[in-house]
């Protein structure tokens, strides 16, 4: 058994010494893209609203779906003003009307902020305002959680 035991890892040994191994260290940009999809969604006037605070490479995004006749398409791509890589943009967003409260709970040092936009009459989505703790205030993680009549 010790024999085998030896046998086993100078055999081990050997192979990691002339086999290089290689790893990828990021996902590929397709699964990448993906991270944290769909961390919050919303369903309202025949569009699916689909939040992802959390991407790498990007600040975070809102997507916005409709249902045609050859099934869901996205319509519109949602990032705030002021968007930065990490700023949660999407992490929580409510959709109602022709109003939609997105969260962005890490901006600013997670103290957080809210955006609002406003569908127009051509069915394009536009920024129009941001709510925001003061820049005194501690770690509140503002707009982890958002909701509107």
């Amino acid at each position: 058994m010790r024999r085998l035991s030896i046998l086993l890892s100078t055999i081990l040994f050997l192979f990691l010494t002339f086999f290089s191994a290689q790893a990828q260290t990021t996902a590929s940009a397709s699964q990448e893209a993906m991270n944290g999809f769909a961390r919050a969604v919303d369903v309202a006037d025949g569009s699916v609203f689909i939040g992802e605070p959390s991407n790498v490479h990007q600040s975070g995004q809102v997507y916005i779906y409709r249902r045609g006749n050859d099934g869901w398409t996205k319509h519109s791509q949602l990032a705030a003003s002021d968007g930065t890589v990490g700023d949660g943009f999407g992490s929580a967003l409510t959709a109602s009307g022709t109003s939609i409260l997105v969260g962005a709970p890490d901006v600013n040092d997670e103290r957080g902020a809210a955006y609002i936009f406003e569908k127009s009459g051509d069915g394009s989505w536009s920024q129009s305002a941001r709510i925001a703790l003061s820049d005194t205030s501690a770690e509140g993680e503002f707009g982890s959680s958002v909701a509107q009549d």
